[in-house]
């Protein structure tokens, strides 16, 4: 099936997509809309497109696209809205509709005309499969699927640090409860160490990689911070790193935000909104260990260490920045699963 929409692309590629995608496009629908759960939702055989995709997410990676930066997620709800969000940052999202007609899927950015047509060769996504944005000029945009989700909807989403302040000591959601733990992990720019606490407080050790060497020696540092999940992202706020108060006043301060695509037992896989040089979204994965080996996390080996931390206690205690250049952003303060 051939749609004509002309322009599309051109009008993606001047701008007035980001500008939807900087936060005028999904206004306070996030939380109906943006949730999803993790793992793979796989179609039943002869299932068809119209009968599958409402109330699935489908989470694409596409590397080659300045638009696209990194992963982003397609987001069908059942009603027939749609949500385009970048992987891990909650302020980058478009709002609008979407129409199944046979094997592809028409979209419009809220009362914009017909603005794409996406398809899934091969009938219906699958992980590892491709995904395609269509114009009527035979422009296509390409990406590879890296999750297909269902939606669900829990938790309350933090946007600053006094949201996380709220968190603690009140009680765990489900999802949670998971999470609980000590933790060893890393991505394609470091290794970490992390201990995620009942009470909603996390304290880290963060190793950089063999590029980031200073006076001989890898970069590291620690810290700690509050965290808590919310529709399947896991949202870290640093609030201590290396000894020194986080600027969490500050206007443009956010928790980091990790989109959980597996959360098991013993393992986390996560995908945050943050790209490598090459373009690839940054995937870590995380596993459970019983004890620290690190001299910096041993203290934390005890049963009592998993219930909680005086992390407010910490911040006061911590020395102040020497200047706003000097703070620790939110991605070195959250991270130590970023």
């Amino acid at each position: 099936m051939k749609i004509e929409l002309p322009g599309v692309l051109q009008f993606l590629l001047a701008g007035a997509f980001v500008f939807l995608l900087s936060g005028c496009g999904g206004g306070d629908r996030e939380q109906e809309t943006e949730a999803v759960t993790s793992g793979e939702e796989n179609p039943e055989e002869g299932a068809s497109l119209q009968d599958f995709l409402p109330g699935k997410a489908v989470v694409g990676e596409f590397g080659e696209v300045e638009i696209f930066e990194g992963s982003m997620r397609f987001l069908f709800a059942e009603g027939g809205e749609f949500t385009l969000s970048q992987v891990g940052r909650h302020d980058r999202k478009a709002s609008g509709t979407y129409e199944v007609k046979g094997p592809a899927v028409v979209i419009r950015i809220e009362d914009e005309q017909d603005i794409g047509v996406l398809k899934f060769p091969g009938g219906l996504p699958v992980v590892g499969g491709e995904i395609r944005l269509e114009s009527g000029e035979d422009k296509i945009v390409k990406g590879r699927i890296t999750a297909v989700q269902a939606r669900v909807i829990y938790g309350q989403v933090p946007r600053t640090s006094a949201d996380l302040m709220k968190l603690l000591g009140t009680p765990l959601n489900e999802r949670e409860k998971q999470y609980v733990g000590r933790w060893t992990g890393g991505d394609q720019e470091g290794q970490w160490a992390t201990i995620i606490r009942e009470d909603h407080t996390y304290s880290y050790l963060h190793r950089g990689t063999e590029y980031d060497v200073k006076d001989g020696d890898v970069v590291s540092g620690n810290g700690h911070g509050i965290w808590t999940i919310a529709n399947d992202v896991i949202y870290l706020g640093g609030f201590v790193w290396d000894g020194k108060k986080v600027s969490i006043g500050r206007e443009n301060w956010e928790p980091y935000a990790l989109e959980i695509l597996s959360l098991e037992a013993g393992k986390v896989v996560c995908i945050s909104g943050a790209v490598t040089e090459e373009g690839e979204s940054l995937k870590s994965v995380e596993r459970r260990i019983e004890e620290f080996e690190e001299p910096e996390m041993k203290p934390f080996n005890t049963p009592e260490a998993l219930k909680g931390f005086d992390v407010l206690k910490a911040y006061e205690e911590a020395k102040d920045p020497e200047g706003e250049e000097d703070a620790p952003t939110e991605e070195e303060s959250a991270a130590g699963s970023s």
